[in-house]
């Protein structure tokens, strides 16, 4: 192979805004795409990147210089005499870095796309004008013309005077909420990225060089070696990958959890015929992925040449340490958010929630069921530790919610307490028993804790906050 040169930024650029203007050709107009966020998060002030994982992103590699790193979309709806404007806020290292490399691309509608320097943007640049009352999709990119290993403060903002933004996506900025992470997110436009609040590694990654394919594990049309995607910090519950030019049998897709854990496998189809490109795409669906392999079909005289599209969905459940399916799954997580919600939002009135955790055994589906309620106050409840027999349904375990702050006063009216008691923290000793009369583990959801009380009696514990995604 001829050894590769570093092109100059003339020509690199000519190349980045053909490619953009390829894939932004499309009339502008009020359609939207699958992961656009409500308009609540992005104002007439918007930031349209601020994380350093977009500057990762955007580091220079021979072989993929001329795809840029799509950072936002953004719907805007402007009023005559409106203008939309592009600034960046940047630490003092980072601007020296951007002199002469670091270029935004700005798609607007179906016009041409507009390469600004990072550099010029320390004051607004302004990117376009409304005549009338219009709507039209800007679209930012970032060119792959960066150094590598940048830090510091990076905030790209867009500026609207006069209008409104409709929707937008964008997945490189710092802190969005829960409302812009639920996918589908397209990922692979380069080996390292925040996409949807997932931090997404690929390796070994190379562009996609045929058929309109995102990326493949190495430049040019060899035979491909199995890609590795991880997904952190939180996982992904749904993996949807489109795979080009399969030609022999043997390529698949296997999710893998915690630890490795394989959690589902698919297999591709397949032409037969060498050279007929007849893509095919898969989902692996199920709580919990924290990583992909991509793995090639070794058939044929040479092995197959393939590339890939994929789309995640960010898992919007926690992930707990204990290996039981049932606690993964979001019916089951937000089944006992709302219940042990609607109980504490009862204040005097409220009572311990709690009932069973069942499997539908032909379809592997969990639900609850209420089981037999023997008594119930705000300090207990006392269940029936015999789970409802349900024809081709079988128990998993129990739950309830502790309704006491640790460390305050037990109000009265509860049974089986003295006056003048202050709330523990834990599993009582009530859920202990419990746990070894039923044979079936225990779980006591409260404030800010999920307790798990095995069948032998022990117990542990984890958090459940928003911060690990356990509370809505």
């Amino acid at each position: 192979m001829a050894p590769v040169t570093k092109p100059t930024w003339t020509a690199l650029l000519a190349g980045i805004t053909l490619t953009v203007a390829c894939e932004s050709d499309r009339p502008a107009g009020p359609s939207l795409s699958h992961n656009l966020e409500p308009v609540s998060t992005c104002s007439r002030t918007c930031i349209v990147a601020s994380t350093e994982a977009a500057l990762s992103a955007a580091h220079f590699r021979p072989d993929s210089a001329t795809h840029p790193v799509r950072l936002a979309e953004v719907l805007v709806r402007g009023m005559p005499g409106g203008a939309l404007s592009l600034s960046l806020n940047s630490s003092a290292d980072l601007r020296h870095a951007f002199a002469g490399r670091g270029h935004v691309l700005v798609t607007i509608g179906d016009r041409q796309p507009r390469t600004v320097p990072l550099a010029a943007l320390s004051d607004p640049v302004e990117l376009f004008r409304f005549d009338s009352e219009d709507t039209v999709r800007v679209t930012y990119h970032l060119a792959r013309d960066l150094p590598g290993n940048l830090k510091g403060t990076f905030e790209l903002v867009q500026h609207l005077n006069s209008g409104t933004v409709l929707t937008s996506s964008r997945p490189y900025v710092r802190g969005l909420g829960q409302a812009s992470l639920l996918g589908p997110c397209p990922v692979g436009s380069s080996d390292f990225a925040s996409v949807c609040g997932i931090i997404v590694n690929i390796f070994p990654w190379a562009a996609g060089d045929h058929f309109g394919a995102t990326f493949q594990s190495d430049p040019g049309s060899g035979a491909s070696r199995p890609i590795t995607v991880t997904f952190q910090p939180r996982a992904v519950k749904s993996v949807t990958v489109t795979i080009h030019d399969p030609t022999w049998a043997g390529n698949e897709m296997v999710a893998r959890g915690v630890g490795g854990v394989e959690l589902g496998r698919v297999s591709f189809s397949y032409s037969g015929v060498f050279g007929q490109n007849i893509p095919d795409t898969r989902t692996i669906t199920t709580p919990g992925i924290r990583s992909v392999a991509l793995i090639p079909s070794t058939g044929g005289p040479n092995g197959d040449y393939v590339a890939y599209d994929m789309q995640i969905v960010p898992d919007s459940t926690c992930d707990p340490p204990w290996p039981d399916p049932w606690l993964r799954d979001p019916t089951i997580q937000q089944g006992m958010n709302s219940q042990w919600q609607a109980e504490w939002d009862k204040g005097f009135d409220r009572k311990e929630p709690g009932g069973w955790i069942f499997e539908d055994l032909a379809t592997g589906e969990y639900e609850f069921v209420p089981g037999e309620v023997l008594y119930q106050d705000q300090c207990e409840i006392e269940l029936n530790p015999t789970p409802p027999g349900i024809p081709g349904k079988t128990a998993r375990g129990s739950w309830h919610g502790h309704m006491l702050t640790p460390g305050l006063p037990i109000p009265l009216g509860c049974r089986n307490v003295r006056p003048g008691q202050t709330a523990g923290n834990g599993a009582s000793a009530r859920d202990r028993n419990f746990a070894k009369t039923s044979g079936l583990p225990d779980y006591a959801l409260d404030e800010n804790e999920l307790f798990k009380v095995f069948a032998d009696g022990h117990w542990e514990r984890m958090p459940w906050t928003k911060d690990n995604f356990c509370r809505p």
